[in-house]
């Protein structure tokens, strides 16, 4: 087996010349590609070939929309917070009727906590988009007299979602469940500090895994860290952890088809089935590629710190025990 490396960039471009790249040198299953743009200026000419690929990291919710058959991924998806927070508010915390705010740009998050809610048999009572923090005042007097259990909203800028916060407590409405999109937990803390007081009770979700919470990270980051990679950094980090996985999950369907056929490795990797990872155990990938489980996480803030109150793979349908 030998290994052929090209760097795409996270760039249109160059993603294109790198894909053809790897295949003039006759790659027969592709890790990567990094960055969800270069994934989409890449997986047609995979496919095309062919050739499976397994991005370690590309989360844009249309990549697996456009029917390649040989693209998969072992990162979750951009809206897979949202989805769990939907069905945590619905299912364990028993929440009726939501309203809904997205920054102007997020609406995929919005729509998809919106389409797991309502599919839970809950209401979502509004949804509205807000372009500058001006309007936040006008925007939360509307919902008030729609009296939701909570209201969502999904911006990436955590002093923008913690203000809102602010905001929002100081017209007596209660919890608020932010989609933090920029899944920096670094910047849960900006959030608290830009709401204040009016965090307490507040929600906030996160997508991918932890490494504290990856079942193999320590062995693997040890072996990384003795195997030294002086251009690469001294850690690991949650990134190279995927990408391991996506490197050991194409080999583990190398070994199975016991073959160079691309098409064969192809089925073997959409057949993979509780694979034991550094990230911890795939069940699979469903019929477009999508990774399960969709690794995500919910942040609870109370008494003054933030606090994991949910870990959780999303699946649909999904019930979840009663956690408060």
């Amino acid at each position: 087996m030998t290994l052929v490396v090209a760097d795409s960039a996270c760039n249109v471009t160059q993603a294109v010349t790198a894909a053809n790249t790897l295949l003039d040198a006759g790659a027969v299953a592709v890790v990567g590609h990094t960055c969800s743009s270069a994934t989409r200026s890449a997986q047609g000419i995979y496919n095309a070939a062919g050739v499976p690929m397994v991005s370690p990291s590309s989360s844009a919710i249309d990549l697996t929309e456009e029917g390649y058959t040989t693209t998969f991924r072992v990162f979750p998806k951009d809206d897979a917070q949202a989805v769990l927070m939907a069905t945590y508010f619905r299912q364990s915390l028993g929440m009726d009727m939501l309203a809904l705010v997205e920054w102007s740009g997020y609406e995929f998050s919005a729509d998809a906590f919106s389409n797991t809610f309502t599919n839970l048999g809950g209401t979502t009572t509004s949804q509205r988009t807000v372009t500058s923090t001006d309007d936040y005042t006008t925007t939360l007097t509307a919902i008030q007299s729609e009296n939701p259990d909570a209201i969502f909203y999904a911006d990436n800028n955590a002093n923008n979602a913690g203000f809102f916060s602010n905001v929002a407590h100081n017209m007596g409405l209660s919890i608020i469940g932010w989609d933090d999109i920029s899944n920096d937990e670094a910047a849960l803390g900006d959030y608290a500090t830009a709401a204040s007081s009016a965090a307490e009770g507040d929600y906030a979700g996160l997508n991918g895994r932890r490494t504290d919470d990856m079942p193999g990270y320590d062995d693997f980051n040890a072996a990384y860290q003795a195997a030294g990679f002086p251009n690469y950094g001294d850690e690991a980090q949650a990134w190279g952890s995927y990408a391991y996985d996506a490197a050991k999950i194409i080999i583990a369907a190398i070994d199975r088809a016991d073959s160079t056929d691309p098409m064969t490795i192809r089925d073997e990797i959409a057949a993979t089935a509780d694979y034991d990872g550094v990230v911890g155990t795939y069940e699979g990938f469903d019929a477009k590629g999508d990774v399960i489980p969709q690794w995500s996480w919910l942040e609870l803030y109370r008494n003054g710190e933030w606090v994991m109150v949910y870990p959780y793979s999303v699946f649909l349908p999904l019930v979840l025990n009663n956690f408060q």
